[in-house]
């Protein structure tokens, strides 16, 4: 990051053999994700982290994947979790209470594990009761074998939208197979919960650092819930502040700030 503070907005380096080049000016960034969609060879190192799925698959496979995956992540569904949602918040104010008064806490690993009880749970249909155990991803791949308990006698799914979904079209013929399913069911998980993860520590640690801002992100959210309970999804559609302080905290702070390109043909940027 400091190099691209310094050469930016375009330069380029060797690593061995492999010549890259750094765009940073958005719309340069638009042109090459729109003429050079292959990723880069290197991605297939990310495998054993995220699984073979719409991260790290070639360009072939990943548009067949994203064109079957996508509508099972539309906002009607993901409004249908906000209870959900609320269920683990609360589990999570519980377990950050026990930091008071502790000094300096690293709350990644906390916020982890709740990302990784609201991922499996919604998409999953899986409880793993990751911050109740004290466990984090690995504690998903011990338990992998529980997942296929959300299907009952008869083989239909009992789970959560997401893992319906690829059951439905394990079962179509040619369509899909349950390696594909294992790896993007692999893939969602960890970049779900672990991006969700530090995006909640970037949220927190800019609210510290501009307290002028959080006192109007707490007014806005006790103007909305006057008693005690989780907000529902009328409530959260209010918070219209809160949701500027998050983006522009993505915004800084996004959660994939490097993305790779492989370039098979000619491309003219925008100087």
């Amino acid at each position: 990051m400091r190099y691209i503070g310094r050469y930016k907005p375009t330069f380029k380096f060797w690593l061995g053999p492999k010549l890259f080049v750094v765009v940073t000016q958005p719309r340069d960034i638009e042109i090459v994700l729109n003429q050079c969609p292959e990723k880069p060879q290197h991605y297939k190192y990310f495998c054993d982290i995220f699984g073979n799925g719409l991260i790290t698959l070639p360009v072939n496979q990943w548009k067949k994947h994203r064109k079957l995956i996508g509508p099972t992540f539309n906002q009607q569904i993901l409004n249908s979790f906000v209870s959900t949602f609320g269920h683990y918040s609360n589990i999570l104010v519980e377990k950050l209470k026990g930091t008071v008064g502790k000094g300096c806490v690293d709350l990644y690993p906390i916020f982890s594990q709740c990302t990784l009880d609201i991922v499996c749970d919604t998409t999953m249909g899986t409880k793993v009761n990751a911050m109740d155990e004290g466990s984090q991803y690995m504690l998903w791949i011990s338990r992998r074998e529980k997942v296929q308990l959300s299907v009952n006698n008869e083989g239909v799914p009992q789970g959560k939208i997401f893992l319906d979904y690829l059951l439905k079209l394990t079962d179509q013929d040619g369509k899909w197979s349950d390696e594909e399913t294992i790896e993007e069911s692999r893939t969602i998980i960890v970049a779900g919960s672990d991006a969700t993860a530090q995006t909640l520590c970037y949220v927190l640690m800019m609210l510290a650092m501009h307290q002028d801002i959080q006192n109007k992100v707490y007014d806005e959210i006790i103007s909305i819930l006057k008693d005690d309970r989780s907000p529902t999804l009328a409530d959260l559609q209010e918070m219209t502040y809160l949701e500027r302080f998050i983006k522009e905290s993505l915004r800084l702070f996004p959660a994939a700030s490097v993305i790779g390109r492989f370039v098979t043909n000619d491309v003219a940027l925008d100087f």
